[in-house]
């Protein structure tokens, strides 16, 4: 009975073990997904404004050019 006893705890130690390591890589693996979302809205964000300064400066050569050439056109 001392046997079944140890051989009893022994299982109930080692399943608390892997209850706790597999809880601990579910936590990491999520913390690594949150962190890699974080960095990929970080990311877009920048390209996002990165994209609308262009996009003005652009527009505002694009004005300047049609002013000038209004200009020569009617001089």
């Amino acid at each position: 009975m001392n046997i079944i006893s140890a051989t009893a705890e022994l299982w109930i130690a080692w399943s608390i073990v892997t209850v706790v390591v597999l809880v601990g890589m579910v936590w990491i693996r999520k913390d690594q997904k949150r962190q890699i979302r974080r960095a990929l809205h970080s990311t877009e964000s920048s390209l996002k404004e990165h994209s609308r300064r262009e996009a003005e400066v652009l527009t505002r050569s694009a004005r300047m050019l049609t002013r000038e050439e209004t200009k020569r056109l009617r001089d």
